[in-house]
């Protein structure tokens, strides 16, 4: 017999899930900062540094598509075995896929990483398909997009704190780097490169980048003369070398001993690249525990169980509600667009013509990014809910306050290990200035959860035209608050498009979060437009998307009222 679970029960079942929105908020944007690790430790173009995520998106597509075939053949699984069982097979699952990082950094294999990182992807995969709709049905069906938002916004608190303490783990800090180079090492590598370095002084290339590169590589050998070579520095010194080497080629003044020096100090770097792998081995086993952990928890406590009422058939059946299919292909552009800037976002902060960044700098620049993300979540949250009029601008203006503060506290401690600094609060005004202006947008978007898909699409649009547009600080800060507007659009397309799915409402989950996809297939499509047109011209893919969300936001059909076949709660687990 159906019955109604207590709002204390509830609430504390939207608790508990809310701590697995977080993980994979984390571990997803994890991702962002594996891409430049790997094109650096394994030498690849950004075409196969972005198969990181063609590898993890992808296993969405594919156990999303085996989900929604069995669905379609037998029944949905997840009515079958339960939301919570669902929930700790996805947590087992992933757990595994973070343990196989260890043999993968053993080994030092590229494929076996994708490998792992294709498990990860699964078990994130099957959390989502439980989780989403889980929360979506955990309450009335109006407040559905409130509810999905604020735990949203907890996803996007992993995705804040993911930079700060895995760009540490990953890539070092002045308080917790690996040691120096070994000396006898370290004098070799500077030997080789002091050697090229002087050839290509002797050669007087008269080329505005030959001099920014000698000048460069005759400071950072000055330092590690001093202080010693660091792993950081060694990685410099490669990609000077490299350019050095190149202007030497097109004037036509490479020597033999440029030649010879360049394969030895390369060599000896790329093997000490490929050994600093190891320092994935104890975050993803970490992560892989913590995983287990809370499997562990997951099954142990009870959560309001949910079923459909009436026969649940086989069969093709969420697709025959127009509204959904149009919202399953805004999924697709959705993640597709925002995954793509995460991707590239280090080494587009790395460009000359944007800020010219390192890595270990540019990585706190994604806490700005997601965090935007949280900001507009919490602030959809409380826009989209039940709380009167008159309270929501003062919530709203608290969360936006709050996450800043959390933001920039997480992205200064960053910097302040990186480079000994803090972040001037005065420089990252434009950002204050995107949140006012996001919330403009939201009193435009009047608590209409389609119309602000629309509404934030368009400044989406606007700001990727503006940051392809421009340099420097412009660039900087526009592609960063493209995150601000990103925020409430998985929230309120998902609850858009299941909306009065009734007894479909599992396997259009499933089938919502097959479309993940894009978040495999636009990355590649963009890394294939960098290596042949520039990192800036990528971005056109990433307009595309916003171009269609802005369609849909304005003019997709949508749901009218709930159908038949509502989900009704029964107790007990």
């Amino acid at each position: 017999m159906s019955q109604n679970p207590t709002p204390s029960g509830t609430r504390f079942a939207f608790s508990a899930v809310t701590v697995l929105f977080f993980m994979w908020g984390f571990i997803t944007c994890m991702n962002d900062l594996l891409i430049p690790k790997f094109k650096t430790d394994f030498d690849l173009n950004q075409f196969q540094a972005n198969t990181v995520q063609f590898a993890f998106f992808g296993a969405y597509f594919l156990v999303s598509l085996l989900y929604f075939l069995i669905s379609a053949s037998k029944g949905d699984p997840i009515n079958k075995i339960g939301y919570q069982n669902g929930l700790v097979l996805g947590l087992v699952i992933a757990g595994i896929g973070c343990f196989m990082f260890y043999p993968a950094a053993q080994i030092y294999q590229f494929w076996l990483f994708l490998a792992a990182l294709g498990v990860l992807g699964a078990g994130v995969t099957i959390i989502q398909i439980a989780a989403n709709p889980y929360v979506t049905i955990l309450g009335p069906e109006k407040s559905g997009s409130s509810r999905l938002n604020l735990a949203q916004g907890f996803c996007s608190l992993g995705y804040v704190i993911a930079p700060f303490i895995g760009g540490i783990l990953l890539f070092g800090s002045e308080v917790f780097d690996s040691p120096p180079i070994e000396s006898d090492i370290a004098t070799e590598t500077i030997g080789h490169v002091q050697s090229l370095v002087d050839e290509a002084e002797t050669a007087a290339i008269d080329t505005e980048e030959a001099k920014k590169a000698l000048e460069k590589s005759q400071e950072i050998l000055g330092k590690a003369d001093e202080e010693g070579l660091t792993m950081a520095t060694a990685n410099e010194l490669r990609e000077l070398s490299i350019k050095l080497v190149e202007e030497q080629k097109k004037a036509g003044s490479v020597s033999a001993l440029t030649e010879e020096s360049f394969e030895k100090s390369n060599g000896i770097i790329r093997g000490l690249q490929l050994e600093e792998l190891d320092s994935l081995k104890a975050p993803y086993l970490g992560l892989g525990a913590a995983f287990f952990i809370i499997a562990a928890i997951f099954k142990m406590i009870s959560l309001p169980s949910f079923t459909q009422e009436g026969k649940i058939e086989p069969g093709i059946t969420a697709f025959k509600h127009k509204h959904f299919v149009w919202g399953w292909l805004a999924i697709f552009f959705y993640v597709g667009s925002e995954v793509t800037i995460g991707s590239i976002l280090v080494n587009y902060l790395g460009d000359e013509t944007v800020a010219n960044l390192p890595e270990n700098e540019a990585d706190k620049y994604l806490s700005f990014c997601w965090g935007g993300l949280m900001i507009g979540r919490l602030m959809g949250a409380i826009s989209l809910g039940d709380m009167k009029e008159s309270k929501k601008l003062p919530y709203m203006i608290l969360a936006a306050v709050v996450s800043t503060g959390i933001i920039y506290a997480c992205a200064t401690f960053k910097q302040y290990l990186t480079v000994g600094e803090h972040i001037n609060p005065m420089d990252i005004l434009p950002f204050v200035g995107l949140i006012v202006l996001s919330f403009i947008f939201f009193k435009l978007g009047k608590s209409s959860a389609g119309r602000m898909v629309g509404l934030f699409a368009l400044v989406a649009s606007a700001l990727t035209i503006f940051s392809m547009s421009t340099t420097g600080n412009y660039a900087l800060w526009s592609i960063l608050g493209i995150g601000l507007f990103n925020s409430i659009m998985w929230s309120n397309i998902f609850s858009l498009s299941i909306k009065g799915l009734g007894k479909d409402t599992s396997q259009g989950s499933s089938l919502l979060v097959m479309m993940i996809v894009g978040g495999a297939l636009m990355p590649l499509a963009q890394g294939w437009l960098t290596d042949s047109y520039g990192i800036r011209a990528s971005l056109g893919i990433v307009l595309l998307g916003y171009v269609y969300l802005a369609w849909y936001g304005f003019f997709a059909p949508k749901a009218k009222d709930s159908e038949e076949g509502e989900p009704a709660l029964s107790g007990g687990h």
